[in-house]
């Protein structure tokens, strides 16, 4: 008797043991074998990331007010993503938050990333970028606000 098994595999996956419980037909004892799925170059997979325009809120920011700019990532593989926000030549690697990638119901990675400023006379949220590195995409990729 021959039997197969199918299974989804999801990002996280991969350089994980993955153990099968099975009993035989008309048998009382239960089997366990273990699994090791190799992460090797041709099982890789490679989704360039869907990045969201930017949002800034307010709308129509006053001096002196808190400005938050937001950007969602969505549906990139592997996980292992690198977001800076920058305004000109100014990074805002300290002042912003980028939530840890988390694995979505369609096995693809997605996260979220907020830079909150106070508005200075001579800023713009126009003039604010968000740069998304990642292994999918072929170059650097960056929206403006």
């Amino acid at each position: 008797m021959i039997s197969c098994l199918k299974f989804l595999l999801t990002a996280d996956d991969f350089e994980k043991d993955l153990i099968f419980h099975y009993k035989e037909n008309n048998k009382t004892d239960v089997f366990k074998r273990r699994c090791h799925l190799p992460l090797k170059r041709e099982y890789i997979l490679s989704v360039p990331p869907k990045v969201s325009e930017i949002i800034h809120k307010p709308d129509r920011p006053k001096i002196g007010e808190t400005l938050t700019l937001s950007c969602t990532v969505d549906d990139f593989c592997p996980g292992d993503i690198a977001i800076l926000w920058s305004k000109g030549w100014t990074d805002f690697a300290e002042e912003q938050f980028v939530q840890v990638p988390r694995i979505g119901e369609n096995g693809l990675y997605s996260t979220f990333t907020q830079l909150e400023v106070e508005l200075k006379p001579d800023d713009e949220p126009e003039e604010f970028s968000c740069e998304i590195r990642h292994q999918g995409l072929k170059m650097w990729e960056s929206m403006n606000g």
